[in-house]
């Protein structure tokens, strides 16, 4: 979705969570912060709590949206600028 509306090809390359958390620290970041988000990650990864919730309408107080959505709204701001 991204690629289509930015009109710009992109390239995934999976990692290892070692490779990412070591990566995370080669950008800066603290040790317990990349850990905790290299376990977040892994367990995203994993489709642990892969279930239907209401977490982001009692969040936000608003119905959750569309991936689609989201990017039509981050390409509008600026937010995927090359």
């Amino acid at each position: 979705m991204i690629s289509h509306a930015r009109s710009t090809p992109l390239h995934h390359e999976a990692v290892t969570p070692e490779q990412y958390q070591q990566g995370a620290l080669d950008a800066g970041l603290p040790e317990e912060v990349a850990e905790t988000v290299t376990d977040l990650f892994s367990n995203i990864h994993d489709s642990n709590g892969a279930h239907l919730s209401d977490g982001v309408q009692r969040a936000l107080s608003r119905q959750p949206r569309s991936v689609q959505d989201f990017v039509d709204a981050a390409i509008a701001d600026g937010s995927f600028t090359a």
